[in-house]
This record gives structure tokens, C-alpha cells and sequence, in this order.
């Protein structure tokens, strides 16, 4: 489209939210830095060394709630996958879902709840943290639920 002569290249810059491209490559050089740091994986050992192996139903949602309402859920998978060795394949499905689940939880679970709060001030809604976290954390802990259910049912998390 910047090539196109119909737009002009400035207008269609312009129209890129540079801010939200700014803290979504933040998010990615700090985990990259942090994974670099090999306390990840330290860290990912001594819990699996202490009975808190990640391959372990709760362990791994309880994992993916807490880092995907703090760092965001892609970022958390991406640093996850850095640092975790040999994930079984049912492990994957249930991060995969889990963690895309756990970013509705929380405000900053998600960089799609942080665009669309954006999104809704630009057109003068204002969404805050509590406002978002009363709809959030009910349809989460369903949503979780409900995969916990399906995951069984499936025989993904069978071995696990």
C-alpha cells in the first residue's frame, strides 16, 4: 500500500499507532533479554526439581494466568518456549489454549484488550481497569474452565 499511487505514504503512515508498535516491540526485546539472562530457565528447572513440572495441569494454568496478566500472553508463550526444553504436544494445546484464555482475565492480560481500550477512548469510551476486570475475570475463570473440561475430554492432557 506505501507504493500505492491511490494513498499517499505520508497519510498512510499516519495511520500507523506508533506508541502500540513501540510497547509491542518493548514487550518482545525485554522478554528476548530476559530469556538471554537464563533465569527463565533456571527458574523453570527448580520448580520441575520441586514437583512443579510444567507438563502438570495446574501448574501450567496456574503459569499461564499469572505471566499473561503480567508480561501478556504472547510475549509469555515466547519466552516460555525459549526456556522449556521438550513440552509434551498435550502440554502445547493446553498452553496454546490456556494462555490465550488467560489474557481476558486482566487489562494488561492481552495487548488486544490494550488496543481496544484504546481504540474505544479515541471515540470517547473509557474503559478502565476495574471495568474491564468485572466482565474479565468472571468470563475467564468460565473460559478456563470449560478448556479444562475439553482438554480432558480430548486426551490431550491424559499423560500429563
Amino acid at each position: 500500500m506505501l507504493v500505492s499511487r491511490r494513498f499517499a505514504s505520508r497519510d498512510m503512515l499516519g495511520l500507523v499507532d506508533w506508541h502500540l508498535l513501540a510497547l509491542f516491540a518493548g514487550l518482545f526485546i525485554l522478554t528476548g533479554a530476559l530469556a538471554d539472562t537464563g533465569l527463565p530457565g533456571q527458574l523453570v528447572d527448580q520448580l520441575a526439581a520441586s514437583g512443579l513440572a510444567l507438563d502438570r495441569l495446574p501448574f501450567l494454568g496456574a503459569f499461564s494466568v499469572l505471566a499473561s496478566n503480567s508480561i501478556g500472553n504472547v510475549p509469555a508463550v515466547v519466552l516460555l518456549m525459549k526456556v522449556w526444553a521438550h513440552p509434551p504436544e498435550g502440554a502445547l494445546y493446553a498452553l496454546a489454549l490456556f494462555s490465550t484464555l488467560a489474557g481476558n482475565l486482566l487489562l494488561p492480560g492481552s495487548l488486544a484488550n490494550i488496543i481496544t481500550v484504546e481504540r474505544a477512548a479515541a471515540v470517547g469510551v473509557t474503559l478502565g481497569f476495574r471495568d474491564h476486570a468485572r466482565c474479565g475475570v468472571p468470563m475467564t475463570v468460565l473460559s478456563l474452565l470449560l478448556a479444562t473440561v475439553w482438554l480432558l475430554a480430548m486426551g490431550y492432557i491424559a499423560a500429563m
